[in-house]
């Protein structure tokens, strides 16, 4: 493939992003980050399944050649859908983690943390078939992360001690990031489970597909986002120093 799509609600698919540019450097990307509609995980199925079709719309305009949704929510909502419905192969993070966390683990114990939609669709637990799977909802970690408040942010630690609640008890040893946003506050959530590995969506997905993907492009990523945002562009700058223009458009 020479061109690939990438959707998010915001700044957690740039993760994802970022892992698939490391493992395919020459792959051309278009992201479009739906930051005027985030968070995804606090809707309905209905509503994320309708979000993710205009996203995939839009990057179908754009020629992208396969489509990657960096959501774990939208995957939820919209994989099987999107599959049926577009000409082009579409991947979703969640099968992915899902196979790292069963490589990983010793004890058949993995905790997830997710969205609240997420978590209410019981992907993870499928997807987890036969493992002790102790997930935990933590939408308020993406408004936090989206609002610019860094990983070494007092309230960061706070924030991840609230959700992770009981899961340092419960004897896990793999810890599933369930929403692309995660790995932003990963150091926080490591310091809080010690000794716990803690599997990346994106960089799992990334290194499932890179021979699928290929490297035929010029490396030339595009951004786009539905709203204006400052954490938004400064995360786009963090992980991509060269990045040009973020175009901004309206639904």
């Amino acid at each position: 493939m020479k061109k690939i799509g990438v959707f998010d609600s915001g700044i957690g698919g740039l993760t994802v992003l970022h892992s698939l540019r490391a493992a395919c450097p020459l792959l051309d990307m278009v992201f479009l980050g739906d930051v005027g509609r985030m968070p995804y995980g606090v809707h309905d199925k209905e509503t994320v399944l309708g979000y993710s079709r205009d996203c995939a719309r839009f990057l179908r305009e754009q020629g992208v050649e396969a489509i990657v949704i960096a959501c774990n929510t939208a995957t939820a909502a919209s994989l099987t859908e999107l599959r049926q419905e577009l000409d082009i192969p579409v991947y979703g993070v969640i099968e992915f983690a899902a196979e790292a966390a069963k490589k990983a683990t010793k004890n058949s114990r993995i905790g997830v943390i997710a969205t609240d939609a997420t978590v209410r669709s019981g992907s993870y637990t499928r997807a987890l078939e036969g493992y002790t799977v102790l997930e935990r909802p933590a939408s308020p970690l993406v408004t936090m992360i989206e609002g610019g408040i860094a990983d070494s942010d007092a309230r960061a630690l706070e924030a991840c001690k609230a959700v992770l609640a009981d899961l340092p008890e419960q004897s896990i040893d793999t810890l599933v990031l369930g929403c692309t946003h995660f790995p932003v506050y990963a150091k926080p959530i490591g310091e809080l489970l010690p000794g716990v590995t803690l599997i990346d969506t994106g960089a799992a997905l990334a290194e499932a597909l890179k021979d699928t993907l290929g490297n035929g492009g010029s490396g030339k990523t595009e951004y786009y986002t539905s709203k204006a945002s400052e954490a938004f562009a400064a995360m786009v700058h963090r992980l991509d120093p060269n990045a040009g223009e973020i175009r901004v458009f309206g639904w």
